[in-house]
């Protein structure tokens, strides 16, 4: 799964870096049909991983999860479509970041064009 737990995020904060305020957060935006579920049962190990871990490190840094869904363009976990999400913004990102990844083989020429 690709949902992200608010509960789990506090309590990294809590643990790893309690300094900072425990009513830090950061924003969700959906895209082709992304959704982020709350059951636990639901978590996503790499969702949340790297919530903690952008926010542990980019303190105070305004912090976007994009949850991708299945309805992507892109054939390739929807980054093509994060990419034209963001620089349709008015300011884009300074920074972006993903821990997910796909081997070149698994990509058609035409997406990797």
């Amino acid at each position: 799964s690709l949902a992200y737990t608010p509960s789990l995020f506090q309590l990294f904060l809590s643990v790893l870096r309690p300094d900072i305020p425990a009513g830090t957060t950061f924003t969700l935006e959906t895209l082709d049909d992304g959704e982020n579920p709350q059951d636990l049962n639901d978590a996503g190990i790499e969702a949340n991983l790297d919530t903690q871990y952008t926010i542990g490190i980019a303190t105070e840094v305004p912090t976007v999860f994009v949850s991708v869904g299945e309805d992507q363009s892109d054939d390739i976990f929807g980054f093509m479509d994060i990419v034209n999400f963001f620089l349709s913004q008015d300011e884009t990102p300074g920074v972006f970041t993903t821990s997910y990844g796909s081997d070149e083989p698994g990509i058609s020429t035409a997406v990797a064009q």
